[in-house]
């Protein structure tokens, strides 16, 4: 956050006009994106659920009817593997802290930072960008920043190592929950290869059996659903042979 206390800027002469505006902008969108954290960490754990549903209770049921025992074993071993790493390590990298230098007067006197030696620390002259001095003063935080440390307006702290703030993990990416980042992306990319090389080929209806009355008879029960209505409704989807947009009644008129 560049806002300055005070309305002063850096050198402590007054703000003009247009970057209190711009400072008042900035912190509002901080507090907004802040606000809105639990929405977007939300809609993503529907849409990784959405997923996963899609693939448990619909592409893998139909693994069962059209591939051989051993290779649906593999295949529910792997997705089971694959969905857990994925959401474990989502969760972990949103529930481990990131890593915050210490703020509170107690801890920092008992590391050294007297109150007069951190107001010697903030007098110091700002540091140019890039370099490389141990500590350098927050002057969001009132404390020292150690060195790779950056202040994330969207947290109001300081984050070690400091990668990124993620509104989707409603949290920043930092020393310590770096590596759960790194290991959900990774799964996340094997998820999104994995699923669409074996779901495609069902959906778009390339491994449907063309002249085996009893696996198109096990399919068309498996999508067609256990409801004497449901059953109406097949049989007058297919007799008709229409279309239709949902992905179930698509599959059910190749299986008929």
């Amino acid at each position: 956050g560049a806002a300055v206390r005070g309305g002063r800027d850096g050198r402590g002469g007054r703000k003009s006009p247009f970057a209190r505006l711009m400072a008042c902008a900035e912190t509002l969108g901080w507090a907004s994106l802040r606000a809105a954290g639990p929405v977007f960490a939300t809609l993503a754990v529907i849409l990784f659920s959405m997923c996963a549903y899609t693939y448990f209770f619909l592409i893998l049921p139909t693994l069962r009817v059209l591939d051989p025992a051993p290779l649906v074993a593999l295949h529910t071993v792997l997705s089971v593997w694959l969905a857990f790493n994925m959401f474990y390590n989502y969760f972990r990298c949103m529930f481990v802290a990131p890593g915050s230098p210490p703020t509170d007067a107690r801890t920092l006197a008992e590391l050294g930072w007297t109150a007069a030696k951190l107001q010697q620390l903030a007098d110091r002259p700002k540091p140019r960008r890039g370099s490389f001095e141990s500590s350098k003063y927050c002057k969001h935080c009132r404390a020292p920043k150690p060195l790779r440390a950056h202040h994330c307006s969207v947290c109001q702290r300081c984050v070690h190592k400091m990668d990124h703030h993620c509104p989707w993990l409603w949290t920043c990416v930092g020393a310590r929950n770096h590596k759960y980042f790194l290991l959900f992306l990774f799964y996340l990319l094997l998820c999104c290869l994995y699923i669409p090389l074996v779901a495609v080929p069902i959906l778009a209806g390339w491994r449907l059996p063309p002249n085996d009355p009893t696996t198109r008879a096990a399919l068309a029960a498996l999508y067609g659903g256990g409801s004497s209505s449901s059953r109406k409704s097949r049989k007058s989807t297919v007799a008709a042979g229409t279309t239709t947009t949902t992905t179930t009644t698509t599959i059910l008129h190749r299986f008929n």
